[in-house]
């Protein structure tokens, strides 16, 4: 075995007891020691806690440790930069990921993501009112450079972390005014609606195919509008006419060039020459109060169109098969769609707290016709706080269906045909996954998953040789997370905003 990937074993390895050590054994033992000895359980503010598994490193005693010092100076500094309207915000994640049966390759990867930058608040910089400039980058590297989804043959279960390719991309360059008490919002920039548009806090509790929004692939499968982290001149405005409800509409420049550039002045990153159109969206969501405090729920339902041109997927011009003429494809104008969202929380321990389970579904409709899929669907269940004295702790399952178009498929049957395999490729996808994760400490956490998919696609990664015995895939892996804001005790991400 070479010895990076010997590496990245050992450090998801050394990674996972850390923070078993930290998040279980460790408090758990101290507490049951405690109760021996008849010792009262220090508090949060004074040292590791006992039941609770958080791990505090601002201890209240004179004598500090070296981590505390560190915490100190880094809480210290950061709240500096707020106290002046600059947020910075930052996380970074180290993935180990596997597919063990069924798939095209049965391999192990490891890789990783960095992102990292600030919200300007340039009404306390500058006496701006209400003006926000916000900065961000994302770096990728390691695993393979476009990803890791051939591995299981689905292109639909796109990983969060991982592609389009390993580099450090501009991801956000905005300009934001808030007016009218906040009612107003215009964002203008760098930046991708799929990050406004079709999203939820939810989504990226899961890693598969939804952190970011409703389905990341539905965006650049139905349409040639990028997905986060890749960013494109465009923006949004926002409407909130009531405490509870809102109205957003965005446009952007559909460039698909983008996913192969950093989005910088230099390679051309900045220039639109090379878009194919333009990609809008329009929403309205209501957030429910709730019958009882702490029963919250959202709704909202959105419509998107791409003016850019699309292939047929199995016909040319002439009306003969691709697979047979490789001919010049036929072309038509425009892609749009519908989808819908919902979120509710359904039980609750305690009012006014993050705890308890949140069911939540979503579904997509292609109603042009022309695009990849077809319609998507997607349910799934959150439940945050899972044993006693795991509240931040979060255990997630989901379960999608994707349909795609019949002439895409009609062109993998027919290079069945061509390859003298015979039989066909389903035109449905279903993905299922559980997630467990677990908060070593503020801003820290390990997540191990795994996910099944049953008739991988085949659409883009093994084209034009698909095969006819991939009917299913069983995976898994484990991500170590760490958000900065959040393990030195600052805001997270930034400024905060409604919707």
């Amino acid at each position: 075995m070479p010895k990076h990937e010997k590496f990245i074993k050992y450090r998801h390895a050394l990674g996972a007891l850390s923070c078993l050590y930290f998040g279980f054994i460790y408090p758990v033992v101290g507490y049951a020691q405690s109760k021996e000895q008849g010792i009262k359980t220090p508090t949060n503010a004074e040292t590791i806690t006992g039941i609770s598994g958080k791990m505090e490193i601002h201890p209240k005693s004179e004598e500090k440790t070296l981590l505390g010092s560190v915490y100190d100076y880094l809480h210290t500094q950061g709240q500096n930069l707020i106290d002046t309207g600059i947020y910075p915000k930052a996380f970074f994640a180290s993935t180990y990921y596997g597919n063990a049966v069924g798939g095209i390759t049965r391999q192990d990867i490891g890789y990783n993501e960095a992102f990292y930058g600030a919200d300007f608040d340039m009404e306390k910089l500058a006496g701006w009112d209400g003006g926000i400039i916000r900065i961000a980058l994302d770096s990728r590297f390691g695993g393979q450079p476009s990803g890791v989804n051939n591995l299981t043959g689905s292109t639909v279960t796109f990983f969060h972390g991982s592609g389009p390719n390993n580099t450090t991309r501009l991801n956000q360059l905005v300009i934001e005014q808030h007016l009218l008490d906040d009612r107003l919002r215009f964002t203008v920039g760098r930046t991708q609606l799929a990050s406004f548009f079709a999203t939820s806090q939810l989504y990226c509790m899961f890693m598969i195919g939804m952190c970011s929004n409703l389905n990341p692939i539905t965006w650049s499968s139905n349409s040639n509008s990028p997905f986060w982290p890749i960013s494109v001149w465009g923006g949004e405005v926002t409407f909130i006419p009531t405490e509870n409800t809102y109205v957003r509409i965005g446009a952007e420049e559909s460039n698909v060039a983008q996913y192969t550039k950093g989005g910088f002045p230099w390679h051309n990153g900045w220039g639109i020459d090379t878009a194919t159109g333009a990609y809008t969206a329009a929403e309205v969501g209501y957030e429910y109060p709730g019958w009882e405090e702490g029963y919250n729920g959202r709704y909202d339902i959105g419509f998107y169109n791409d003016t850019s041109d699309v292939d047929d997927f199995q016909y040319t011009a002439n009306g003969q098969k691709l697979a047979f003429t490789h001919g010049t494809p036929r072309r038509y104008s425009l892609q749009n769609g519908l989808y819908l969202q919902f979120e509710q929380k359904i039980w609750a321990p305690k009012k006014n707290g993050p705890q308890g389970t949140t069911l939540f579904g979503g579904m997509v409709f292609d109603t042009s016709g022309h695009s990849l899929q077809q319609n998507y669907f997607l349910l799934g269940a959150v439940q945050y706080g899972t044993f006693p004295g795991r509240d931040d702790d979060y255990f997630a399952m989901k379960v999608a269906s994707h349909t795609f178009n019949g002439r895409a498929i009609g062109y993998l049957n027919d290079s069945l045909i061509v390859n003298k395999q015979g039989g066909q490729i389903s035109r449905t996808e279903q993905v299922m996954e559980v997630d467990y994760s677990v908060e070593c400490m503020d801003g820290v956490r390990l997540q191990p998953f795994v996910a099944m998919v049953f008739h991988p696609d085949q659409l883009v990664y093994n084209l034009p040789s698909p095969k006819r015995d991939v009917t299913f895939s069983f995976s898994g892996g484990v991500q170590l997370s760490i958000v900065l804001a959040q393990a030195i005790g600052l805001p997270g991400f930034g400024l905060g905003r409604p919707y």
